[in-house]
């Protein structure tokens, strides 16, 4: 009984241990996206904002229903947000 108790144990300690590099990646992956994108001066969440709504816009496209005119007025939404986006950074500056 000790010994499948101390085999969890360390079963869960090195399945941990495996993850943490992976956890660590990720967060310096984010810190040299930022970095790369020029992050000063910059608004990056309206910029993923704008990526988020241009891929909701190909989607929305493609979609093969009308869904009762909804994917028409759901279209016409993500295009009047691309739009206030497009505002927001030019009025930022940009």
């Amino acid at each position: 009984m000790k010994k499948m108790i101390c085999a969890i144990l360390t079963a869960g300690a090195l399945t941990c241990a495996w993850s943490l590099p992976t956890v660590a990646q990720d967060k310096d992956s984010v810190k040299l996206k930022r970095v790369q994108m020029g992050d000063q001066g910059r608004h990056p969440e309206i910029d993923a904002a704008l990526s988020h709504l241009r891929e909701a816009k190909v989607n929305l496209e493609k979609a093969r229903h009308d869904f009762g005119g909804h994917r028409a007025k759901a279209l016409e939404h993500v295009n009047e947000a691309l739009e206030e986006c497009r505002r927001a950074l030019e009025s930022a500056g940009h």
